[in-house]
């Protein structure tokens, strides 16, 4: 039997009571049913002049179904909720008093309400939602989005139950462990995926405050990680990979979903990677490496030369991408084929199989820990980069043009060939937002801050996003013909833009003027590239003979004429500014740059 869990003030504890006062006092092992999150959503309070009425009533609801939508939550029937709240004469709408909160809980039966408010003023929208504990009446969670108008109300709602359903930890019970096996009881209803990892963990002594007594906290103790390999409907099959201590991982302990402020310490399997912190493992079904080719004479001497060529496709390259470091890229092909190279040596890490047609957009994550890819099979997939496999399949529904991590790793962007940019929550897998741009979009880029996405396309449509708001902040115009690719220097200040009007054009962020305007090219420009350190840029026509230009970013000028020796379609600079990728037909080649 449970005993009565004590009250908490640290939100991951006040989360964590949420699920344990919800079960019903029945032995552990017994419970191998997944018990949903029991919420309550209360109608939100409106402010301002709406012209459809009962949007805080609308609001509810949306945000109801997307909650219920992910599967881990138990809302209370609106109608039932409205009967008990008429009865009772609580006041629901909007912000509640502590009060009230109480005393609805204890009515609903619940120890978590939902609630907000939606505003309307100069024009804007605004969507403010809190997660309140009933028992201390606290806000516990709370989130705001904005738009331009109440046509996008429905993509806010998305956008901040999954900013919501962020708060609420992912957890559970070992139910069983037979060796280095673990059933847990966190199954498909609860969200849980092939490749997901749980950290095992029991609770020691109460933290309290040293003046007030307070419970400040519980002390966790881990005692291993549990990797997932089988998700059935209401269990977990999983196999331990870390162990505190021999048998240290028992019936009846705790489990979590690993969150990157609890990570247990793990090996970079690439070295000499960047220290960033982890997000949250996506699932990771792992495919087959490709078999590692021996290098050449030339590569096995310890010296690139400066031009080689990798003969490992067996259709035309049609996109390539260096990693943030430099340590790793990757090429695609019209054979929908990924290859994953150690950019050091050039032997290739992996190949990726997963989409159905050509390979249009490869990017990797800041973190290098994850490789995205869109094609014209009409789907999105993220890679993770030391597993070998795959994590996220987006199903998109047009061609998949380009695809873009935000500089913190939790969103995709997709543009396609349509009017349409989609941006993913990359934990939940959601759609968080659609932006419709004027035509087909054939390139984007976030921003260095995360802030802003540009996006250009079809007809010379060149395009700034608010991503708080949704909203757009200008049209550049400058380019007479369709705009090709996109990029931001590293300092974000400047956005520069290239196309088949054979130009490239820097833009002013702040104001968006052009500061310069760089011609040289004798055909359509299909690919750019800036050194990390913001001083070079890289532009390619697909001409092999004077394709490639090297600009001096800061003058503007020209400083350099590169042959490539053979036409080429694509092209990737290093971070170092030293060294180009560049897909020749089924070749690979890497060309050195003075």
């Amino acid at each position: 039997m449970f005993k009565q869990v004590l009250r908490l003030a640290s939100l991951q504890r006040v989360l964590f009571l949420t699920i344990t006062a919800l079960i019903l006092c029945v032995p552990v092992q017994a419970q191998a049913d997944f018990r949903k999150i029991k919420v309550a959503v209360l109608d939100f309070q409106q402010n301002g002049k709406f012209e459809t009425p009962d949007v805080g009533k609308m609001v509810a609801e949306w945000f109801t179904t997307a909650l219920v939508e992910t599967g881990r939550f138990d809302i209370i029937e609106r109608r039932l909720l409205q009967q008990i709240v008429d009865e009772q004469k609580i006041s629901v709408s909007g912000i509640i008093e502590p009060g009230s909160a109480s005393r609805l809980g204890k009515v609903l039966g619940v120890k978590t309400v939902v609630t907000g408010t939606v505003q309307s003023f100069d024009g804007r929208l605004e969507i403010n939602a809190r997660v309140i504990n009933v028992e201390t009446g606290s806000i516990i969670a709370a989130e705001k989005v904005q738009a331009d108008s109440t046509a996008r109300l429905t993509d806010l709602v998305r956008l901040i139950s999954v900013k919501v359903v962020r708060a609420f930890p992912l957890e559970g019970y070992v139910v069983q462990r037979t060796k280095d096996r673990v059933i847990i009881d966190l199954g498909r209803q609860a969200g849980v995926q092939p490749g997901m990892r749980f950290s095992v963990y029991t609770e020691g002594k109460a933290i309290k405050h040293p003046i007030t007594g307070e419970i400040l906290d519980i002390e966790k103790i881990e005692n291993g990680v549990v990797e997932v390999r089988e998700v059935r409907e209401k269990t977990s099959h999983g196999r331990i990979t870390e162990e505190n201590v021999p048998e240290a991982i028992k019936s009846r302990q705790l489990v979590r979903v690993y969150r990157p402020q609890d990570q247990l310490a793990e090996p970079d399997l690439l070295p000499d990677a960047a220290p960033e912190p982890l997000r949250v493992p996506l699932p990771v079904p792992v495919s087959k490496p490709l078999p590692v080719t021996k290098p050449g004479p030339a590569l096995q001497q310890g010296a690139l030369p400066q031009s080689f060529v990798l003969s490992q496709h067996t259709d035309d390259i049609k996109a390539l991408a260096f990693s943030r470091s430099g340590r790793l890229a990757a090429s695609a092909d019209q054979d929908h084929v990924i290859i994953l190279w150690d950019a050091r040596s050039w032997k290739p890490l992996a190949t990726l199989r997963g989409h159905r047609s050509e390979v249009k957009s490869v990017r990797f994550s800041s973190d290098e820990r994850y490789l995205a890819s869109g094609s014209g099979d009409e789907t999105a997939i993220v890679w993770d980069v030391q597993q070998k496999g795959e994590v996220r399949n987006f199903k998109v529904g047009k061609t998949v043009n380009a695809v873009a991590f935000s500089p913190d790793g939790t969103l995709l962007a997709t543009g396609l060939n349509s009017k349409s940019i989609f941006l993913w929550d990359l934990q939940s897998g959601a759609k968080v937002a659609t932006f419709t741009a004027k035509d087909d979009v054939f390139d984007l880029a976030f921003s260095p801050d995360g802030k802003v996405l540009a996006t250009g396309g079809n007809n010379h449509w060149l395009q700034l996003w608010d991503l708080a708001s949704g909203t757009l902040i200008r049209n550049l115009v400058g380019h007479k013909r369709d705009i090709r690719v996109v990029t931001f220097n590293k300092a974000g200040n400047l956005l520069i833009t290239a196309g088949d009007d054979k130009k490239i054009i820097c833009w002013d962020i702040a104001t968006g003027n052009q500061v310069k305007v760089l011609e040289g090219h004798r055909n359509s420009v299909r690919s750019l590239g800036v050194s990390a350190d913001g001083s070079r840029l890289v532009s390619g026509d697909g001409r092999k003979e004077g394709g490639i230009i090297v600009w001096n970013l800061q003058s503007g000028q020209e400083t350099a004429r590169v042959d490539s020796e053979r036409d080429f379609e694509r092209l990737a600079l290093s971070p170092d500014g030293c060294t180009v990728l560049l897909g020749c037909d089924k070749n690979l080649v890497v060309r050195g740059i003075k």
